[in-house]
């Protein structure tokens, strides 16, 4: 019914406030796969991140972090919260050639739970 190896149970003796805090390990203290896969995109973030301030100098940085919400839809970036939601959607559900292939290491399988 459920993955052996997943790090959430809620049975027997291992079942704590600590479980819930730290789903790091699976109930025969491996480190679970989610766990694993979870660690493997941070670090891969972590990297786009340092490459991204390498590639643009401070103001350029700055001004792409200050770009809001309400700084997006005040101009012709974004049309409205719904123009976002699609967008958002678009590049989770038809990433770009790199993204999807980057994608394949960090994604459980869709059967993962069934």
């Amino acid at each position: 019914m459920h993955p052996t190896d997943s790090a959430i149970y809620w049975t027997g003796p291992s079942v704590s406030v600590e479980r819930l805090h730290n789903c790091k390990t699976n109930q025969d203290g491996q480190i679970c796969k989610l766990f694993k896969k979870r660690d493997k995109w941070v670090k891969y973030l972590d990297g786009k991140a340092e490459e991204t301030k390498t590639k643009y100098n401070k103001r350029k940085l700055d001004e792409m972090t200050k770009t809001t919400y309400e700084k997006a839809v005040s101009g012709t970036l974004i049309k409205n919260r719904e123009d976002l939601t699609n967008r958002i959607t678009e590049i989770i559900t038809n990433p770009n050639k790199k993204w999807k292939e980057a994608k394949k290491d960090y994604q459980l399988p869709r059967n993962y739970f069934s």
